[in-house]
């Protein structure tokens, strides 16, 4: 009988390892089924309070701009720009494609900076960043109340099933033993 090291000799390390950074990529991204079951392995002792503050204040949250904002820039074309103007995104001349200004006025209130880009450059910062990228002045942002709910109402979910789940481990484990 052939002991463990025989029979791991010559494999590829490398390829267990692309196929474990494929299963953290696809947890990250919530791309695995359902039926894993992964919260199982959650530590849901937290309030739900407690979890809502911290996605509500992580830094690193995604907040969106405003639809009103993007929508009100996206007018905001008219404007001539100098030859050797180029955006500071791609870094390609502004005149080359449309452009526009990040700066909106609503209720006599002025919002954003100035900062000219490329139309296309800036929708995809948008969708990743909800400030201006040259000066990183903030933008006005949608209320992300809606999603907190979400969580925090999925949290709840998983609380009591959790709960449900060792009751029912309780009641198996006594009437088993005892």
């Amino acid at each position: 009988m052939a002991d463990y090291w025989d029979e791991h000799a010559g494999v590829d390390e490398d390829e267990y390892i692309e196929d474990i950074f494929d299963f953290i990529r696809r947890l990250n991204s919530g791309q695995l089924p359902s039926h894993w079951h992964l919260e199982d392995y959650a530590d849901l002792r937290l309030p739900a309070n407690i979890v809502r503050m911290l996605f509500d204040n992580n830094p690193g949250s995604q907040r969106r701009t405003s639809e009103w904002f993007i929508e009100a820039i996206e007018e905001n074309d008219s404007f001539p720009v100098k030859e050797d103007d180029n955006c500071t995104i791609c870094l390609e001349p502004l005149e080359e494609y449309d452009y526009l200004k990040i700066l909106a006025i609503k209720e006599g209130t002025e919002y954003g900076c100035g900062h000219i880009f490329h139309k296309k450059c800036i929708r995809k910062w948008f969708e990743k960043a909800s400030a201006c990228p040259l000066c990183m002045h903030q933008l006005p942002v949608d209320d992300n109340q809606a999603e907190l709910d979400q969580i925090e109402a999925r949290y709840r979910e998983l609380q009591l099933a959790d709960e449900e789940r060792r009751k029912r481990a309780d009641n198996f484990s006594s009437s088993m033993f005892g």
